[in-house]
């Protein structure tokens, strides 16, 4: 949240100094008690916004680790001094950090919640409050969307049970910072590669005990999610930040990197990861009402494909599985991606993404 205090500026807008206006403004930010997921760390000042020419980012924390609450953003009340560059004054800036909501109620969904952020301003003259003005920020953040039942096969009879859960907005879609201009190469897309174009991802396959391409449940993709981030050359988890000002390196990593971090970047808990393909297409058939981008755009899988381009055995180095919905007499069926269909993509293409989650 970026605070203004619309006093008067300079004359030179490049200097830092600000006018004497007669008068002392102050803006408290203020967490209600009960909301123990939000939490704040400091009032970024404008001295420091200033000496970074007010890039988008200034002062955030490169990760959310697992002490974040604890020892590093505890604040549930924060005042920027408008009189004081060094310590607040106009255009300072204060960082909510918001915990993930991934906690199921007893019918294993989980729900929305809320939160009214109070905003007080105060206007003194001589030392006494002449002005007083109070809003409220309301905060909402979406359950993560719970992808239970049968896998059945197009036309067929159900083969395995599911129970994961996959985020409500894929949030690489999303402009996280009202100062960034998007003026940096990948600061805006809308999907990413599969990666590992002509690499032999076998290895991983063995750990899970499946036929090379089988990653299809949460387990298996789980697995297959962690080999792909920490196998030898991979490109490091710490370069997937709160702020980011180029894109993750695969789907793999920005599925993966939305999980909680140690101070030097690496992985703490690894709850997210990316899906296999039949959870995935148990996901779309369940929720293709609520999210139109399932009928229309192609999501990846963590599941290489069985066959075609440069194989061995039946294995493939070049491609992976993706899939959609299609409407066919009027119900929902995923497009198959074995060689020949749809889904059936290469590695390098950029596709959508949806990371899952598992407790």
């Amino acid at each position: 949240m970026d605070v203004w205090l619309l006093l008067r500026e300079p004359e030179d807008a490049n200097q830092l100094e600000q006018k004497q206006v007669g008068h002392e403004s102050t803006v408290t930010v203020t967490i209600p008690d009960g909301v123990d997921w939000i939490r704040m760390e400091r009032v970024i000042p404008r001295a420091e916004m200033h000496a970074a020419d007010y890039a988008a980012g200034t002062g955030i924390q490169p990760y959310f680790t697992t002490d974040m609450f604890t020892r590093v953003a505890t604040s549930k009340s924060l005042t920027v001094d408008g009189g004081d560059v060094n310590s607040g004054g106009s255009r300072s800036r204060i960082y909510f950090y918001i915990d993930e909501n991934v906690t199921p109620n007893a019918s294993g969904d989980i729900p929305d919640r809320f939160a009214e952020i109070r905003i007080r301003y105060e206007r003194k003259e001589n030392g006494a409050v002449v002005d007083t003005r109070e809003r409220t920020l309301e905060i909402e953040q979406r359950g993560l969307v719970h992808v239970d039942g049968d896998w059945v096969g197009n036309g067929g009879s159900p083969t395995a049970a599911i129970d994961t859960y996959m985020e409500y907005y894929e949030e690489y879609l999303e402009h996280n910072d009202p100062l960034d201009q998007h003026l940096q190469p990948g600061e805006l897309y809308e999907g990413l590669s599969w990666g590992l174009r002509g690499v032999d991802t076998r290895s991983a396959f063995s750990l899970v005990g499946n036929e090379y391409y089988q990653v299809y449940y949460t387990d298996q993709a789980s697995t297959m999610t962690g080999w792909v981030i920490n196998r030898n050359g991979a490109v490091p988890m710490s370069t997937v930040r709160l702020f980011n000002d180029s894109e993750p390196a695969s789907a793999f990593h920005y599925c993966y990197g939305k999980n909680k971090r140690n101070a030097d970047g690496s992985v703490a808990e690894g709850h997210w990861y990316m899906p296999g393909i039949r959870e995935l297409e148990r996901a779309l058939v369940q929720y293709y009402l609520t999210f139109d981008d399932f009928q229309g755009q192609l999501y990846w899988s963590a599941s290489s494909a069985q066959r075609g381009g440069s194989f061995i055995g039946g294995y493939t180095y070049n491609h992976a599985r993706a899939t959609k919905v299609n409407m066919v007499d009027g119900k929902p069926q995923y497009i198959e991606s074995s060689s020949g269909n749809e889904g059936y993509q290469d590695r390098n293409n950029r596709l959508r993404i949806r990371a899952f989650y598992r407790l």
